[in-house]
């Protein structure tokens, strides 16, 4: 109608079956919620190599607090013994995360984790079967891929690799700048409401 619903109007459902959905109130939203807390549950520990790369999707470097230094330091040096990452439940505002605990140098790592559920299946990608010789592929040809792959085989160095894109915006910003080309933007007064629970200080890496 191009009329405007009012937010008596609004309510919040989830679909349960084809047209179908179950209506769910601000206060049963907010009871399910999982509280903010500055613990990390650990619930089992697994072989640092069985996780795919395609259930990690964000990291965070995790620092002891008050007197934890000497049980913090036990935990990281066990897990680099061992090859072994804990697998853990995070609360960060008010979402609840599975994340892995994973010890790096110094420090240990919470990189969150994708739920199983969240992951698809490739069943029905078209791939080529496993295994060279399934896959059509001669001795001499993967002697020549493993050969290509040693000669550009070096350490890795994340400060080789730039982000090209950002680093040309930021000359041409620089560029215009000495130009004179700046303008001047009013910034409203606002303020900021904190995130409901938040209590911990979450650096984003």
């Amino acid at each position: 109608t191009g009329r405007e619903v009012s937010s008596d109007n609004i309510v919040k459902g989830i679909e349960y079956k084809d047209g179908q959905y179950v209506v769910l109130s601000a206060q049963e939203i907010a009871a399910a919620y999982p509280k903010t807390t500055q613990t990390i549950e650990i619930e089992s520990f697994v072989p640092n190599a069985e996780i795919p790369f395609v259930y990690l999707e964000k990291p965070y470097y995790v620092a002891p607090i008050n007197k934890g230094q000497k049980v913090y330091a036990l935990l990281r040096d066990t897990l680099l013994k061992t090859q072994r990452v804990g697998i853990a439940r995070v609360v960060i505002q008010t979402r609840q995360h599975l994340a892995a605990l994973v010890p790096s140098g110094a420090g240990l790592v919470l990189n969150l984790l994708r739920w199983g559920e969240d992951i698809r299946a490739w069943d029905d990608l078209a791939l080529p079967p496993a295994g060279a010789k399934a896959a059509g592929v001669s001795e001499r040809e993967m002697a020549m891929a493993r050969q290509l792959v040693d000669d550009m085989t070096e350490s890795w160095d994340p400060a080789k690799f730039r982000d090209s894109f950002r680093e040309k915006i930021l000359a041409l910003v620089e560029h215009k700048a000495e130009q004179g080309k700046i303008e001047s933007v009013e910034s409203a007064q606002t303020t900021e409401a904190a995130e409901p629970g938040a209590s911990a200080k979450i650096l984003d890496l």
